[in-house]
């Protein structure tokens, strides 16, 4: 059998030698000490009992020192001794091998999704002097465990789509992997939070995400969905992703003017570009869809603008703006979106009412007047005046007053009504028409004002009675039998300063008294006084007449005059005073016997008689003369 020094180094033996060894009588021998030294010697290369490779597996994540396999090995040398050691396959030191043994232990705990496959490289070597050494391969399959979560291709997913999108329309498609395997590597995919009304589907399983019902820009501008992607394995690992969805603006929505109708004011005469008022409208759309233009299409007669882009309207340029003429105006505005296409619209109403400044002068509503007063009316509303002023309250207030009035003047105005009234007696026969200036001032601007005349015509009253032409009374002397009859002996004159040409102002003349032997007679309308009869101075010495002159007025009025005829002797001449007329004018506590006048009178013949003077006719009781 083979030696092994390992076993018995040296072997000591005892070699005998015979002779004849057949005959065993007598046979000589002798003996010899043989030492045999046993030299080991390297012949044979140690070699693994398996031929091929040895594959393993091993589940990730376990505790470093977990036994992997176990190699074995033999040489045919005696008694050598193997060492194991791994000498490839291992780059990041995994694994650890006893190297006595062979025995294969983790060094690290494996990672499948680092490294899902070892092919290690163990030797086993002698241990002679120069060793010899063979290789065997171990492979190790690491087993999946569950433990990592479903990584999405990115931090988060965004898509920008237009509210008309039409249902089933995909709109991107998330994507994650699991770096586990099997069903661990399986990935679902669901919607965990933000579709809002159930806009979107998502296909749990290729991440497709699509619209599912109608979407309205108007109602939600944007949505941010969480989408979860999780693996299949027993305990499931999930992770998740935000996806935004923007929607973009359609223009399917109308402006929409936020009343059905607007108002506003403005005082007349306001400057260009005095602000009026304003018109709000809103789109629900957005950008230029929602950006919007205001413009008037009709009405106003161009003296209003509006600002197109904020709806403020102002007084235009070179307007004129005069409530009187037009009070109130109603602007059609229409809206419209800024669209490139499809421009949507709506139109409202402005009315526009004028205020009102005072610039229109009150007018009078009739203008010279002509009024017509008896003279006899003690008080009397005149007229009534009125007065229009195209202006409104209150810039409509005015008063009336006269221009100029006499001090003394018989006529009054309410400077409220304008009602001219009078306040004293009128006399035609002193003044037969007045003319007032009128005029109309308006309370807040005095230059504002009218005028007009008011003609008062004083009408006739038979107020007065003939006035005859003598302030006492008429006297002749007339010679006995020597005037023959029908002769005109007097003159009587009478004035009516009552209208000329009516019958207030048309009298007749009459002997009312004093003529009872009728030796006169006066004409009715002449007032000549004439002589029926001679006149005998025996008979009658004189004549003492009244004539009475009785206008035709209704009632008539009437006046007296005595007519004081003398007759004288034939022979008698007259004396006669040095004036036709006297006057005086006395105090009404003159003391009794004062002197008021003195009269005198001729004789044209020399050798007449001292003349004597009485009062023929009069008041004796008041006054007296010395004869």
């Amino acid at each position: 059998k083979p030696l092994c020094s390992a076993n018995v180094a040296t072997y000591n033996m005892t070699v005998q030698v015979v002779d004849n060894p057949l005959v065993s009588q007598n046979a000589r021998s002798s003996m010899a000490t043989v030492v045999v030294h046993v030299i080991n010697v390297n012949t044979h290369t140690p070699q693994f009992n398996n031929t091929n490779a040895i594959r393993v597996s091993i589940v990730e994540g376990g505790m470093p020192g977990e036994v992997v396999a176990r190699v074995f090995a033999f040489d045919d040398d005696c008694l050598e001794v193997l060492t194991y050691s791994i000498v490839g396959g291992d780059t990041d030191g995994d694994f650890i091998i006893d190297n006595a043994t062979g025995q294969i232990s983790t060094n690290n705990s494996l990672d499948r999704e680092a490294t899902s496959l070892y092919v290690l490289t163990v030797e086993v070597s002698d241990d002679a002097e120069t060793p010899k050494k063979s290789t065997t391969g171990v492979i190790v399959d690491v087993t999946d465990v569950n433990d990592n979560t479903p990584v999405f291709s990115r931090t988060g997913y965004s898509a920008t789509i237009s509210e008309s999108t039409v249902v089933g329309t995909t709109v991107l498609t998330v994507l994650a992997t699991d770096v586990d395997a099997g069903n661990n590597a399986v990935i679902s995919y669901s919607i965990v939070s933000g579709n809002t009304g159930n806009s979107f589907f998502l296909n749990e399983t290729a991440g497709t995400l699509s619209v599912s019902s109608g979407l309205d820009f108007e109602t939600t501008t944007s949505y941010t969905i969480i989408v979860s992607a999780t693996d299949a394995g027993n305990s499931s690992l999930f992770s998740q992703v935000p996806v935004v969805v923007t929607i973009t603006d359609e223009n399917d929505n109308t402006p929409i003017f936020t009343k059905a109708g607007f108002s506003g004011q403005v005082i007349e005469n306001a400057p260009p570009g005095t602000f009026v008022a304003t018109v709000n409208a809103s789109d629900a759309d957005s950008g230029v869809n929602a950006l919007l233009v205001y413009s008037i299409t009709a009405g106003g007669n161009n003296l209003f603008t509006i600002d197109n882009s904020t709806g403020s309207i102002y007084v235009a340029t070179n307007a004129s703006l005069d409530r009187e003429a037009t009070a109130s105006y109603r602007l059609s505005v229409r809206v419209s979106d800024s669209a490139v296409s499809g421009v949507r619209s709506a139109d409202t109403s402005v009315d526009i009412t004028l205020l009102d400044d005072n610039d229109n002068p009150p007018i009078f509503s009739t203008k010279d007047l002509q009024v017509f007063i008896p003279e006899n009316v003690m008080t009397r509303t005149v007229a009534k005046l009125k007065f229009t002023d195209a202006d409104s309250s209150p810039h409509d207030v005015s008063t009336f007053s006269f221009v100029s009035p006499p001090p003394s003047s018989p006529f009054a105005i309410d400077k409220n009504s304008g009602v001219v009234t009078l306040i004293s007696p009128l006399d035609r026969e002193a003044q037969d028409a007045y003319v007032i200036q009128v005029q109309v001032t308006n309370v807040n601007a005095s230059m504002l004002k009218d005028t007009t005349s008011i003609t008062v015509n004083v009408t006739d009253v038979n107020d007065n009675a003939p006035v005859f032409d003598t302030e006492s009374f008429y006297s002749l002397r007339m010679p006995e039998e020597t005037v023959p009859p029908n002769t005109v002996v007097l003159q009587v004159n009478a004035t009516d300063a009552d209208l000329e040409g009516t019958s207030a102002s048309t009298f007749d003349f009459s002997i009312t008294g004093g003529n009872e032997a009728g030796k006169f007679a006066i004409g009715s309308t002449s007032g000549k006084l004439t002589l029926l009869s001679t006149v005998n101075r025996e008979e009658f010495q004189e004549f003492i007449l009244n004539v009475t002159a009785t206008d035709r007025g209704s009632p008539s009025l009437s006046s007296q005059v005595q007519v004081v005829i003398i007759i004288d002797d034939i022979n008698d001449v007259d004396p006669v005073f040095n004036r036709t007329a006297y006057a005086a004018t006395i105090p009404e506590d003159m003391l009794v016997g004062s002197s008021i006048i003195e009269l005198s009178a001729t004789e044209a013949e020399a050798t007449t008689s001292t003349l004597t003077y009485s009062i023929a006719l009069g008041d004796t009781s008041l006054f007296m003369i010395n004869s």
